[in-house]
This record gives C-alpha cells, structure tokens and sequence, in this order.
C-alpha cells in the first residue's frame, strides 16, 4: 500500500507539472461510441474498461476533468479537458469557447 501511495504521489506531481502554467489536455471522453442498450455483459464490460483509461488519470493526478458534448460539422461527440490542480475556472472557460465556437 504504501508504494502505491508513492507512486500515485508521483503521478499526482508529474501531472501537476506537465500542465501547469495554464496546459490542457484535451481527450476524447469515450473510447468508442456508446453501446447499444441490447450489448452483451462482455461487451460492455470491455467498453467501460477501455473509457476507464480515459478517466482514470484526473482521479489519479487529482486534477480537475470537465467533460462537455461538442458538435461540429454535423457530428456529436463529448470532449473531456484536464487541467493541473485548481484549474477548473480555466476548464470552463475552455469549454465554453469551445461551445460557441
């Protein structure tokens, strides 16, 4: 246990360095598109275990996620923005120049 507190010590610091100064890392919220609601147990299974590794960093890192639909070019897809800690006012802003745009 107390190497896994370590490790996620140090996660939690590269990821606060790596995007401070203002940095965002823009990903895509979904690994795949959503299931059908007739899928299979294993199926669902691995689609929530693919978008895990999407969300699992902000958690980890202990930073802020935002995620937010965005449409475009008559497509529809959400978006997920991570910023170093307490960035979330930045977050918002972002996304919403995102929105209008």
């Amino acid at each position: 246990m107390k190497q896994a507190r370590a490790l996620r010590s140090t996660f939690r610091d590269e990821v606060d360095r790596l995007l401070s100064g203002g940095a965002l890392l823009a990903l895509p919220t979904l690994a795949a598109p959503p299931p059908l609601r007739d899928v299979g147990a294993g199926a669902l299974a691995s689609f929530r275990s693919q978008c895990i590794r999407l969300l699992c960093p902000a958690g980890l890192g202990a930073c802020p996620q935002l995620a937010f639909p965005v449409r475009t070019g008559g497509l529809e897809f959400s978006l997920s923005l991570l910023g170093a800690m307490q960035a979330d006012p930045s977050l918002v802003d972002v996304a919403c120049w995102i929105s209008s745009s």
